[in-house]
């Protein structure tokens, strides 16, 4: 019998491993997924569950949520935040559930990070885009 270290089973078939994924990436991308549906998941009862306290806007992660309050297995999920809000742009639709500001509906970065100055003075930072523009 024959032993193989775990990185060439992981390679893949044309490179003379298995083909077999890596656990880690595999349970990071299935947790970023918890976080989608978190985000996009509508009114169902988990979410209600787990966003309780946490805002009722669509980016509830950015509101200042306490990560000593989540669970260990939800405090390594929102560790991952940050892969999932640099890999979105939301389509802002109607505008009514969208941040003017701090969601990334214009472009890969969010207006607050493209006007700082302008977003630094305004008296409102908190608008959805239907308040801004009206619709019509």
């Amino acid at each position: 019998m024959h032993l193989v270290k775990w990185e060439d089973v992981c390679k893949s078939k044309t490179d003379g491993g298995l083909g077999i994924r890596k656990i880690k990436h595999m349970n990071d991308a299935f947790m970023i997924k918890w976080l989608w549906k978190l985000n996009v998941g509508g009114e169902s009862t988990w979410r209600t569950l787990v966003t309780r306290g946490e805002g009722a806007h669509r980016n509830w992660w950015l509101n200042n949520w306490r990560p000593w309050r989540f669970s260990p297995i939800w405090r390594r999920i929102i560790k991952l935040l940050p892969i999932l809000d640099q890999n979105v742009v939301i389509q802002p639709g109607k505008g009514n559930k969208t941040l003017f500001w701090t969601d990334k509906w214009a472009s890969a970065t969010t207006l607050a990070d493209k006007f700082l100055g302008l977003y630094r003075v305004i008296r409102i930072q908190n608008c959805l885009i239907s308040d801004i523009i009206p619709s019509g």
